[in-house]
């Protein structure tokens, strides 16, 4: 006769990590024990060993979330010369189109960055105050803030992924930061000299790096963490009128000429030194500009009252010219690009994983657990299923809900394959639920 069957499953931090099950008869007792195996999914090699419907996998934080419709990657260029004119180049249809124009005519220190979250910031420059913010999915620009000091020529923008930071140049040596969630300014820094036509700030992994422009080759660099400034080597000719500086193709800093000019040339920051790349195919003046466009590719704006376009290939080392803007850009020209941009998400979409081998028919299974990130208007519900036996590569049984919550129990699932599904979903279609790791605890008997 059997009097009592006891069993105690000892959790720490959410997760199974032993079990006990004690069975009491008149004749005898017995206790087993055991400590569970663990199968993890959780990088973005396991999700994609997976089958996608209507998922992806994020390259930056190896979660999975619903796979979004994209905007075409994209250049976008103001004209300058008191011009409010603003175009858009689709990479993908090699096509211009007119945007809607900025608030403020531009002169010389206009400068534009993107966020890396649907919106550019733009100075205006020509000694105004004026700081805008386009938002890219809505085609609209508005007033975003006031710069402590007005902007001029050698005036520039950078970000840092928190924030922006703005170099008024007109001869200036202040370096202003903006808090875009406060809307609030700090003056950081003054430039070790006075910065003017052609000038340029950079932020790049914890440093900024300024070109002092007015024709010369200053080059220094400041380092956020200890406040300190450094002189670095002397850029790759003079910087002037048309002069800028990004972070490009290969983990290098570029620097167009400008001036008239028609160098490109590479600035390695682990050893200090530059290197000349091959020229650009026309001179830069008052309104030229590069930016990176993602793999090996820049694109540049000549400026100097002209309509050209091109593209450089860094393992070509080549240029080509490409449909040229719209209109001839003049100084405040600047360009920035913008890769593909989420407009929406589906309302659903499943990740199935692929299937697990633990070795021994009969295996079973104790609990699941899982890590995701939901809003209310979002959900992503677990499944299972394990078998002894394979039909098509997937575990022959039935799947078994483990709910929307973070963790589910699988009492009596055995067997000696395991499969999960997730399935994601929003009735937001802005927003979209995420799945970083599922633990799946397991025992042989």
């Amino acid at each position: 006769m059997v009097f009592a069957l006891f069993a105690v499953a000892i959790m720490a931090t959410s997760d199974v990590h032993c079990a006990l099950v004690d069975r009491e008869t008149a004749a005898s007792n017995s206790v087993i024990g055991y400590i569970p195996s663990l199968w993890r999914q959780t990088s973005h090699a396991d999700f994609l060993q997976g089958t996608a419907a209507g998922t992806q996998v994020s390259d930056d934080s190896d979660s999975v979330h619903l796979r979004a419709h994209y905007t075409d990657p994209g250049v976008y260029v103001l004209v300058g010369g008191r011009s409010t004119a603003f175009y858009r180049y689709n990479i993908t249809s090699g096509i211009w189109s007119e945007m809607a124009p900025i608030p403020a005519a531009l002169a010389d220190g206009a400068a534009m960055v993107y966020d890396g979250s649907a919106q550019v910031y733009a100075l205006a420059g020509g000694s105004s105050s004026a700081l805008f913010r386009y938002d890219v999915l809505a085609n609209t620009w508005s007033l975003f803030a006031t710069v402590p000091a007005n902007v001029g020529k050698g005036g520039d923008i950078t970000w840092d992924g928190t924030y922006l930071y703005v170099m008024g140049g007109a001869s200036g040596r202040q370096v202003w930061r903006l808090d875009v969630a406060s809307l609030t300014w700090l003056q950081i820094t003054t430039v070790p000299g006075a910065t003017g036509t052609g000038a340029s700030v950079l932020y790049n992994k914890g440093y900024l790096y300024v070109t002092k422009g007015d024709g010369t080759k200053t080059f220094w660099r400041y380092d956020l963490r200890s406040g300190r400034w450094a002189a670095m080597a002397n850029a790759g000719g003079k910087i002037g009128a048309g002069s800028d500086l990004i972070a490009g193709p290969r983990g290098a800093l570029y620097v167009l000429q400008g001036n008239n000019g028609r160098q490109l040339a590479s600035y390695d920051a682990t050893v200090n030194a530059w290197s000349r790349l091959s020229n650009l195919p026309n001179a830069v003046s008052y309104g030229g500009g590069l930016t990176y466009g993602g793999s090996d590719i820049i694109y540049s704006i000549n400026g100097n009252d002209q309509r050209y376009f091109h593209s450089f290939n860094r393992t070509l080392n080549s240029w080509t010219r490409l449909a040229m803007v719209p209109s001839a850009v003049s100084d405040g020209g600047c360009l920035v690009y913008v890769p593909p941009v989420p407009i929406d998400f589906p309302p659903s979409g499943t990740l199935t994983s692929a299937t697990f081998d633990s070795g021994q028919a009969g295996t079973r299974y104790v609990h699941a657990f899982w890590d995701r990130t939901v809003q209310p208007e979002t959900l992503v519900k677990i499944e299972v299923r394990a078998s002894d036996s394979l039909s098509e590569g997937s575990p022959a049984a039935e799947w078994r809900s483990l709910g929307t919550g973070t963790s589910g129990a699988m009492d009596d699932l055995t067997g000696r394959y395991v499969q999960w599904r997730a399935t994601l979903t929003t009735s937001d279609a802005s927003m979209t639920p995420e799945l970083q790791e599922v633990r799946i605890y397991y025992y042989h008997v």
